[in-house]
């Protein structure tokens, strides 16, 4: 997160339209269209012309609007085929031990899902 505050933070020659970053506890996700679940399983990244981008393309959004050309060229690698597949399967592991990275605490841990019904099925469903 501290990498991502990092670049989300940078002043730009244009700072309206510069991103900022939030957490998703501060944010109305019902008006971003969002749900809490989506929110606390990923980054995102969004705007209001584009749909938001969740997780690796969320963080190769955020790399292609900064304004170093390399790093807009890194975000745009990532964002497609075949670096965009390394992409997702790097952002899941990051994301899943993001408590152990260096910079990790106790909030970057994902807490177990509360009052989530567990789906049984039924004994006259399973002799079917």
């Amino acid at each position: 997160m501290r990498f991502l505050r990092h670049f989300a933070s940078r002043p730009a020659a244009d700072a309206s339209s510069w991103p900022q970053a939030t957490a998703w506890q501060a944010v109305d996700l019902g008006r971003l269209g969002l749900s809490a679940d989506q929110a606390q399983r990923a980054a995102w990244w969004v705007t209001g012309d584009r749909p938001p981008r969740r997780g690796a393309m969320a963080f190769a959004a955020l790399l292609a609007w900064q304004p170093a050309r390399g790093w807009r060229l890194t975000g745009w690698l990532l964002a497609h085929p075949p670096l965009s597949w390394a992409a997702v399967v790097v952002y899941a592991l990051v994301a899943r031990y993001r408590r152990h990275l260096p910079g990790g605490t106790a909030a970057c841990s994902v807490s177990p899902r509360i009052n989530r019904p567990k789906i049984r099925s039924s004994p006259t469903s399973a002799r079917r």
